[in-house]
Order: C-alpha cells, then sequence, then structure tokens
C-alpha cells in the first residue's frame, strides 16, 4: 500500500514520485519523467565556461609620486615608529580587473623610509609591489621584474597590509571608490567599510 512507504522516502521526492508512478502503473509517465531529468541534468552539466568573462588583470601606467599630496594612516600593527602614508593623487580603482593601484610611503622619525607603488585585491585578499622610488629622489622610478602577488596576513602578524585593505581600500570584499577611500583617510571609515568579514583577522 502507498500509505505504508517510509516517511524517510517520501521525504525523497523524485523517489517518492517515481515509486508512485510505479505502482499506478503508468509507464508513459514514467518515461516523460525521466525524460524531464534528462534534460534538467543536460543543462545542469553540459554548461559552457568559455562564455564566461574571465579575470584579466590590467596593465597600468605608474603616476608619478606626489609628495605634496600624502595623506596618512591609521596603523596600529605595523613595524614600530613608522608611520604609512598614502599619495591620494596616485589612487585608482580599475572597474576591469577591481584592483586599486597606489603610492605607499612610510616615513620613520619623520624621514622617509620607503615609497612603493601597490597594487592590492579586495576579492582575495593580496597585494603586491609594482614599482618604487628613490626616498632620496622620489622622481626616481624603478619598475619591479615580475612581481607576484602575497597573501594579506592577519593583523595578530602585524602585517600593516590587512589594516591598510580593512580600513581604507576595501568595503569587504569589494573595493572601495576613490572617494570612499578619500572618505576613510579623512576618517569617516564607517560609511564605506559596512562590512566586517575581515576585520577580525
Amino acid at each position: 500500500m502507498l500509505h505504508e512507504i517510509p516517511f524517510r522516502l517520501m521525504m525523497k521526492t523524485p523517489l517518492f514520485l517515481l515509486l508512485s508512478l510505479l505502482l499506478a502503473g503508468n509507464v508513459a509517465a514514467r518515461g516523460e519523467l525521466e525524460e524531464l531529468e534528462a534534460a534538467i541534468d543536460q543543462d545542469e552539466f553540459d554548461y559552457d565556461e568559455s562564455a564566461d568573462e574571465k579575470w584579466k588583470e590590467q596593465g597600468t601606467r605608474v603616476p608619478p609620486v606626489s609628495l605634496d599630496a600624502l595623506m596618512q594612516m591609521q596603523i596600529d600593527h605595523g613595524p614600530e615608529g613608522v608611520v604609512f602614508y598614502l599619495d591620494r593623487k596616485s589612487i585608482a580603482m580599475n572597474e576591469k580587473d577591481r584592483i586599486t593601484r597606489y603610492w605607499l610611503v612610510a616615513k620613520s622619525g619623520g624621514k622617509i623610509a620607503s615609497i612603493n607603488f601597490e597594487a592590492l585585491r579586495c576579492s582575495n585578499r593580496q597585494y603586491k609591489q609594482l614599482a618604487y622610488a628613490s626616498a632620496a629622489q622620489s622622481g626616481e622610478i624603478r619598475m619591479i621584474e615580475n612581481p607576484r602577488w602575497r597573501r594579506i596576513r592577519g593583523r595578530s602578524m602585524r602585517d600593516y597590509h590587512a589594516e591598510i585593505a580593512d580600513t581604507y581600500i576595501c568595503a569587504g570584499s569589494t573595493p572601495k571608490t576613490y572617494e570612499g577611500v578619500i572618505a576613510s583617510l579623512k576618517g569617516n571609515y564607517d560609511s564605506y567599510n559596512p562590512y566586517s568579514e575581515y576585520n577580525d583577522l
């Protein structure tokens, strides 16, 4: 009897439906059901991934360093005694590859310690250095050969890039707009950083 079928089988809808059709002797309906399931499987597993637009990193022109446009960041988990700045004129988020690029300046004892042009990708928590400039002559820019992406570690590892990403560049896994980055540099963090998925790392 149909009512004697265990409840756990009834919960498996496709199997219960198939059993019902067999018990009713409706072979024609069973054939239609198999054709429908085959069509669904065809749509599910024959998906053409080549139609998707694959992510590709875009080339970029390295802008000049503007030491008169530095905006200080509040970094609590970086090297002792080092203060970090972003060159606001260099900050740019590319809409195609969703990478934010900028000049990062580090000062120690009031003097420039390093000037690096970096790229940061919020979606997978990575960054890399693309170029650097001389602390003595910021106009001398040198490109880094074969730059590699590096994973951003947690704040507990004193990786200051985690704070740069979480507080200034990214809103979770989404890059902020230029306006959002500038607002964060001015101290308006909450309005442009509503997510906290990485803040406790």
